[in-house]
């Protein structure tokens, strides 16, 4: 997908009041606290989700998936100087998270409804995160957008 099929525009303020709010959620679940790197947190998050696959209810893993992908997505900006925006793809709004030249981009509530409700799935958050600080993709383009999961 290059910048033809793409298209950014800014988070409006509620949404990222709302992201803010479900990351704060997820942080109480996972006993963060505001010291932890995000490589910590993302272990916890990680982990968290190996257990809650195994013991919550179907509408319990659907209620994890937004505060569960608002604390990574959050993580991953924290840590790489990645930008929370809303990315229009061949017509479908998506609140994604994106890399400062905007080569890369990550969907973090369709992959953690992946992980959380898509038995066969792996649990790859916290090798996701390892393979952004290391840069071990596929170069691309800024403008490119290229989705990773």
């Amino acid at each position: 997908m290059g910048e033809a099929s793409i298209k950014e525009k800014p988070l409006e303020q509620d949404v990222r009041d709302e992201i803010v709010e479900f990351s704060r959620l997820a942080a109480q679940w996972l006993s963060v606290c505001e010291t932890e790197t995000p490589e910590a947190v993302i272990r916890k998050i990680c982990d968290h989700i190996d257990e809650v696959r195994e013991s919550y209810s179907s509408e319990q893993l659907e209620e994890a998936i937004l505060p569960l992908a608002c604390l990574w997505g959050n993580q991953v900006c924290r840590g790489l100087g990645w930008e929370w925006v809303e990315l229009i793809i061949h017509g479908d709004e998506y609140y994604s998270i994106v890399s400062p030249q905007r080569n890369y981009a990550i969907l973090p509530l369709l992959l953690f409804k992946d992980y959380l409700t898509t038995e066969d799935r792996d649990n790859t958050c916290l090798l996701l995160y390892n393979m952004l600080v290391a840069n071990k993709f596929t170069p691309a383009s800024p403008g490119d957008y290229k989705l990773l999961e």
